[in-house]
């Protein structure tokens, strides 16, 4: 049974037990990043503009290009991390299953980490995907980090993050799973990220923008909102998302707000 299709322009979620299927279209934002093969990828944008559905989409575009190394089988684990465990509950954990909650078979275990585990067809053979959910409400969680081997690992609105994360996940994912004695094909692995717009002053600014270190790279989304002639707001039609939102949520968003607010989550500045 195949339960996912991926085409150039589009991933459809096949529906099952009478539920319709799901389909995602990247932006132009979107099809640059979930192709992308940069070792750090970090997608930053306004409000409402779909980065955290462009992550998890990644997530399994991603496990579906790797080669089948375990019992003719793709096989891939992944982490995906929030700052606390209420937003980890609330909102990524939700954005994952709004679009993946029931692909394929699956099961969920709860110790010692929240795991999710799929087993899922797109047509060319099975996949099997790990995720394990991490929550980083104290800074001795990064302790959590340290035994990983991995595939991947999302890293959630990585401006709420200390740096020390990024720089431990860097050591879980580079080759460690699958190691090279399992499946010696090349495959990607690496890290995918998520963000608002920090201050200058912010550690993502200085490794992204100042050091521009090699192996990261910024993917910047349109602004939500753009100037008319006589100087007020209106909505970018071209802004990410934008098809999805109600045509004033920008304009809304934005009624009553400091410059700063404006610039950092309806412009993406």
């Amino acid at each position: 049974m195949k339960h996912i299709t991926f085409h150039e322009g589009r991933t459809i979620i096949h529906g099952q037990n009478n539920i319709a299927d799901k389909v995602f279209i990247p932006s132009e934002t979107g099809k640059q990043f979930i192709d992308s093969d940069d070792f750090v990828s970090l997608v930053m944008g306004p409000y409402g503009s779909g980065k955290s559905t462009m992550c998890v989409q990644r997530i399994v575009r991603s496990v579906s290009r790797m080669p089948c190394w375990f019992n003719g089988r793709r096989k891939a684990r992944w982490a995906i991390v929030r700052n606390t465990s209420g937003e980890l509950q609330s909102t990524t954990l939700q954005t994952w299953l709004q679009w993946f909650g029931e692909l394929g078979d699956w099961r969920r275990r709860q110790k010692p980490l929240l795991t999710y585990e799929y087993m899922f067809n797109d047509g060319h053979g099975i996949i099997e995907l790990e995720l394990i959910f991490i929550a980083l409400d104290r800074p001795e969680d990064v302790r959590k980090i340290k035994s990983l081997e991995l595939t991947g690992a999302y890293l959630n609105e990585l401006g709420e993050l200390p740096s020390n994360v990024l720089s431990h996940f860097k050591g879980r994912v580079n080759g460690r799973y699958t190691s090279r004695s399992f499946c010696s094909e090349p495959h990607w692995s690496g890290i995918i990220a998520d963000s608002n717009y920090p201050s200058d002053s912010h550690w993502i600014f200085d490794a992204f923008e100042t050091q521009q270190i090699p192996g990261y790279r910024i993917f910047h989304q349109p602004p939500g909102l753009l100037r008319d002639d006589d100087g007020q707001w209106i909505a970018n039609p071209g802004a990410d998302n934008a098809q999805h939102l109600s045509p004033d949520y920008y304009t809304k968003l934005a009624a009553g707000q400091t410059e700063d607010f404006v610039k950092v989550y309806c412009l993406g500045q």
